[in-house]
């Protein structure tokens, strides 16, 4: 189960979301954007100690590559101030005033952690998916994280281009599959510094 602490807030291990609330919020769900920043399970999120919360990217690759989406969607909450890293310029360690941070944690407190979930309308099976997760730890990298002990990150890729049927009257049914050698666009994607969707 995916969860971001933010138990200096208030009762997370309270488990006051009921089944009730779970069925409204599947029941309300709709398209379009994705509501950005200090909302949902993003409200109580601190990353490299700024505010965090929810962020959302994508690419398009281009033509010659399949013309295949890869869209991100992440819970950030993880990272120290001094490691922060954009662009390549330790922006972290020239942050004034200067921060204080332990390399200890007091009782009680967490190291953090994100949530990043792919998703692509390239027809990947299983195994290139892990792959693709996989490539967002190194995307996560180049903002300075280390994925720290103790902190939950994780990744999950996922992919929408093959509609298995749910009760097949054949027994067999066709699925479209990228080989792998055409893998790496989506690679390079994933794993690139993150820029707004289009």
């Amino acid at each position: 189960m995916a969860e971001c602490d933010d138990s200096r807030l208030n009762d997370s291990q309270g488990r006051h979301v009921s089944e009730q609330d779970v069925i409204a919020a599947l029941d309300g769900a709709t398209s379009g954007p994705v509501k950005e920043g200090t909302v949902g399970a993003g409200t109580g999120m601190i990353s490299y100690g700024f505010k965090g919360g929810i962020g959302t990217a994508s690419r398009k690759l281009p033509e010659s590559q399949g013309t295949y989406t890869v869209g991100v969607f992440v819970n950030a909450n993880h990272g120290r101030r001094p490691e922060l890293v954009v662009n390549g310029v330790p922006v972290g360690k020239l942050y004034e005033p200067p921060v204080q941070v332990s390399e200890t944690l007091s009782p009680g407190q967490s190291e953090g952690s994100i949530i990043v979930l792919i998703a692509t309308d390239a027809p990947l099976d299983g195994r290139q998916l892990t792959r693709l997760a996989k490539r967002a730890a190194l995307g996560l990298a180049r903002t300075g994280s280390t994925a720290r002990h103790g902190s939950g990150d994780f990744m999950l890729a996922f992919s929408t281009a093959n509609v298995i049927p749910h009760y097949p009257k054949e027994p067999t049914y066709n699925l479209t599959h990228l080989a792998d050698t055409h893998l790496n666009p989506l690679f390079t994607a994933a794993a690139k510094r993150p820029r707004r969707r289009s």
